[in-house]
């Protein structure tokens, strides 16, 4: 059997992932002179006040001890490892991954894998390498599922401000220049591991606007939806499902997932997501 690691930027709760049969590795949120763990010692809701309230929120990347300490419980378990993380391109998470499976000498059992994305996106990768392993599935197939759901997916997100963003250096000055633009609201997606404001949109518009790329992009080709949003708001969630329900999509499964703590420090409250992938039968 193979196991299934990913991170805490998945942004898939860690009793949902247990459930699965997947591990996680949590990110560092550090908060008023704290260090908590991802998802397992802050919630959200907790950051979103902290940064509506004026604080500094920064975030700090899985230690390489912790890969290799979860690395040899999984290796005394299971014949191999697929490692899935948040993009190189937004933390160090995934060099600490490579540093520990080197230490181990295991790189022929331990595959690591540079998502180029994270969040909704990482927890799609996440959820097709789990089932794939669930199907006993070998250490290269349980990669290329992975693998062909980072291929073919597409996603966007939208934040009321790139304000955050440009705070935690995850886009430039004049990104943040550029997509910040009264009464408008900049769409971001994700561009060769990087976060890129690719348009502006009206306010009101934002989700339609998200869906109707996604509809142009698989057209009548059966997907599967996802919808993350940032801030716990079951009203809000349910409109944006909704809003997916209308888009003409051809969507044979859906999920929807909150935002966590390490991607909403970096994103703000109000943040939404929509992706899809081609329908695989699962």
């Amino acid at each position: 059997m193979i196991a299934v690691l990913t991170d805490s930027t998945c942004d898939l709760p860690p009793a949902a992932l247990r459930d699965l049969g997947a591990g996680m590795l949590p990110l560092e949120v550090r908060l008023n002179g704290q260090t908590l763990r991802d998802w397992e010692e802050v919630t959200p809701q907790q950051v979103f006040g902290q940064l509506e309230r004026g604080a500094e929120v920064r975030t700090g990347p899985v230690e390489v001890s912790a890969f290799r300490q979860r690395y040899r419980e999984l290796l005394e378990r299971y014949d191999g490892v697929v490692s899935i993380h948040i993009s190189s391109g937004l933390s160090q998470t995934v060099a600490h991954a490579r540093q520990a499976v080197a230490a181990l000498n295991e790189a022929d059992r331990i595959r690591v894998i540079d998502s180029g994305v994270s969040s909704v996106l990482l927890a799609s990768a996440t959820l097709a390498a789990q089932r794939a392993a669930a199907r006993g599935g070998t250490l290269q197939e349980v990669e290329q599922a992975a693998a062909q759901t980072l291929a073919s997916q597409y996603g966007e997100f939208t934040v009321p401000s790139l304000e955050y963003l440009r705070r935690g250096g995850r886009i430039s000055a004049v990104q943040h220049a550029v997509g910040n633009l009264l009464g408008l609201r900049p769409v971001v997606a994700f561009e060769r591991g990087q976060l890129k404001a690719v348009r502006r949109v009206g306010t009101e518009q934002a989700a339609q606007d998200i869906l109707l790329r996604l509809r142009e992009r698989f057209g009548s080709e059966p997907v599967s939806v996802a919808v993350g949003l940032a801030g716990h708001s079951p009203e809000r969630l349910r409109e944006l499902r909704e809003q997916m329900k209308a888009s003409g999509l051809n969507i044979r499964a859906g999920r929807t997932q909150l935002i966590g703590s390490v991607i909403g420090a970096h994103t703000g409250p109000g943040m939404f997501a929509f992706v899809a992938e081609p329908f695989r039968g699962h």
